[in-house]
């Protein structure tokens, strides 16, 4: 067994200030600093200075470690064949001494093309660990100045990587607020994120920052280049997919284009809506029966008028209140995820042809980038739909629909579909159903616990029920329900070789198992929620309040969890704590009941770790095992 140090081993944790708390109270102020650059920047004309020094803070790279340390691609190895595992205070100060002489350079990140559901590929860049670290603080610097929570330089159109935002809040301004709308322009733009104008974005970055040093540090991590199939390839235009600065880098690029709409395009809104005359026809016929009720005392008689009431009551619910298309009223609706963007109004073809001309002008002469008129579609809204974050939007006419507190939503409300069918091909290509959707066993789960099995499909159903928690369409799901619900029986049926009927009288309906509480099946599908899953607005100070706690659980400073040691001490991480498809081994299962992907060792207990001198350990042997555990 293992000795403990000097200090007492786990009680010495609490009876003497460690590594780790004396690195957390000399930290604690640069946290501050980034915080009054927040609120310096809620001055939409505030100048950002000798912003470069900012980069020489340790605290920021122990925060971006924290904030990056369990994504699984983290441990897929870059150019130089290094990952994650393995990183440490020593790794930062190397950082930070490079940038101080100015030498820091990105190494070329390795390009891997990913399939896409419309059979092509997308490529993503896989930079080496370091760079990502670097990048992580760029961009929690960038996200200070341009999404400061004290007030936003982004427009409150643009719903992509954004804090608190995303595609819910997105489609949820689409049910709300886009409603009496006749045309739908669907904007796509082609490979934006790979043709994005390194000059233009400088440019704009320069507006905000007055640091050329800090400037330079982007430009070369834009120009870095990626090595494909072992041939080295420069960048010239474009911010490499899966990069962490190229979301935010991005939006900074298309809030140009935000602004050009704000400016150009909703200025044409025009005109109060007119009331609809047979809406207030019928709603003066409702006022003279009430006074006739008032008048009237013979029973017989006011029967007659209280039915006549309910029939004109019954006949205006069927009519908007306001005219819906009045050639003198334009609204125009704009709304913006990344890249996709759509723009809605209640005009005609003529006015969606001319501003998609305006927005095509825009793009082509001020940001040198494409808009694909092939599928930037225009779409008739009474006739046709639109499709955008995976959902079907169109038209929802004059149905009545009891969802607000008044009782009424009509008047060509938008309505938001689940795309069934598409679904239904997506798990045809993951391998849980037929073309046709029929069920089918998943072969390449069957080789995995009963509980494993289970619990896969259960978060393939949770990611779409949850997902699609808002749509009008909601019991129209049960479908992809009933596909995943039988592909598991059959998954089963298989490993075990014998028919799913054997198994659900064995199992039940939910394929309750041995360590797990079988499939989250729902049954009230006549209950649609329109439950959108937003969060609401933080306060302020959160920023700093959650970048403290990541300082304060932070591991990268505190001493071997094995063996005590103080020294060279470096953080041991491993890919998946639990994957459906992978099977424990050697130290990994260590891991696994400490439910952790990172401890810190030594580099002697690292080095053991790898060579597989500590599979059979127990966390008995651990001297920090709650540190460990931590």
């Amino acid at each position: 067994m293992l000795k403990s140090p000097k200090r007492g081993g786990a009680k010495g944790l609490s009876s003497m200030e460690s590594n780790h708390e004396k690195f957390i109270r000399m930290n604690n102020k640069d946290l501050e600093r980034l915080e009054t650059l927040r609120k310096l920047n809620a001055n939409k004309n505030w100048e950002n200075k000798d912003l470069y020094r900012l980069l020489y803070k340790k605290t920021f790279y122990v925060t971006a470690y924290q904030v990056i340390k369990s994504n699984p691609g983290n441990m897929t190895p870059g150019t130089d064949g290094i990952t994650l595992d393995g990183f440490s205070i020593k790794t930062i100060d190397k950082i930070i001494e490079k940038l101080r002489k100015e030498s820091f350079t990105f190494d070329r990140a390795r390009r891997v093309n990913i399939p896409k559901s419309n059979g092509d590929t997308r490529p993503l860049s896989v930079a080496n660990p370091r760079d990502k670290i670097v990048q992580q603080v760029i961009k929690m610097i960038l996200e200070a100045i341009y999404d400061s929570p004290y007030g936003k330089t982004f427009s409150e159109y643009s719903h992509g990587f954004r804090p608190e935002k995303g595609t819910h809040t997105a489609l949820e301004n689409i049910r709300y607020h886009w409603r009496g709308l006749s045309w739908i322009i669907e904007g796509d733009l082609t490979k934006c994120f790979d043709t994005i104008n390194h000059e233009i974005l400088i440019n704009i970055l320069r507006k905000r920052i007055k640091d050329e040093r800090f400037i330079n540090l982007i430009r070369k991590a834009l120009k870095a280049g990626y090595l494909e199939f072992n041939i080295p390839t420069n960048t010239i235009v474009g911010t490499p997919q899966g990069s962490i600065i190229s979301p935010i880098l991005a939006n900074i690029y298309l809030h140009e284009f935000d602004q050009f709409i704000s400016d150009q395009i909703l200025t044409e809104n025009k005109g109060p809506r007119r009331p609809n005359r047979q809406y207030q026809i019928i709603s003066k016929r409702i006022d003279n029966c009430r006074e006739r009720l008032i008048r009237n005392s013979f029973p017989k008689k006011r029967a007659q008028i209280v039915e006549k009431l309910r029939l004109y009551q019954k006949l205006r619910r069927k009519f908007p209140s306001k005219m819906i298309n009045d050639p003198n009223y334009i609204r125009i609706k704009y709304i913006r995820y990344a890249d996709d963007f759509m723009i809605g109004f209640n005009s005609d073809y003529k006015f969606a042809s001319q501003i998609k001309d305006q927005i095509n002008e825009f793009f082509q002469n001020h940001l040198k980038l494409e808009l694909n008129m092939n599928k930037t579609n225009i779409c008739r809204m009474k006739t046709d739909k639109a499709f955008f974050l995976g959902t079907e939007i169109r038209n929802g006419g004059t149905k009545e629909k009891k969802v607000n507190q008044g009782g009424r939503r009509i008047g060509n409300y938008s309505a938001l579909n689940a795309p069934v069918d598409k679904l239904i091909k997506r798990l045809h290509q993951r391998g849980f159903c037929t073309a046709i959707g029929k069920p089918i066993a998943k072969g390449g789960w069957s080789t995995l616990e009963d509980s494993k099995i289970i619990n896969g499909f259960n978060s393939v159903l949770n990611g779409y029920l949850n997902y699609y928690s808002f749509v009008d369409n909601f019991s129209k799901l049960g479908r992809i329900q009933f596909i995943l619900h039988f592909s598991c029986a059959k998954t089963l049926a298989l490993k075990h070789k014998t028919y799913k009927k054997v198994l659900f009288k064995k199992y039940g309906k939910n394929l309750v198992v041995k360590k797990s509480k079988g499939l989250m099946l729902r049954s009230d599908w006549k209950k649609t929620p329109f439950n959108f899953k937003t969060s609401k607005e933080t306060e302020p100070n959160r920023i700093l309040f959650t970048q403290h706690n990541f300082m304060t659980r932070s591991k990268l400073a505190e001493d071997c969890c094995i063996c005590g040691s103080t020294f060279d001490v470096e953080m041991h991480h491993i890919k998946h704590v639990k994957k459906i498809n992978q099977r424990l081994k050697g130290f990994e299962r260590v891991m696994a009941k400490l439910n952790r992907k990172q401890i810190p060792v030594c580099n002697a207990c690292h080095n053991k770790i790898h060579q597989g001198l500590y599979d059979g350990i127990s966390l008995k042997e651990f001297v920090f095992p709650e540190l460990a555990a931590r």
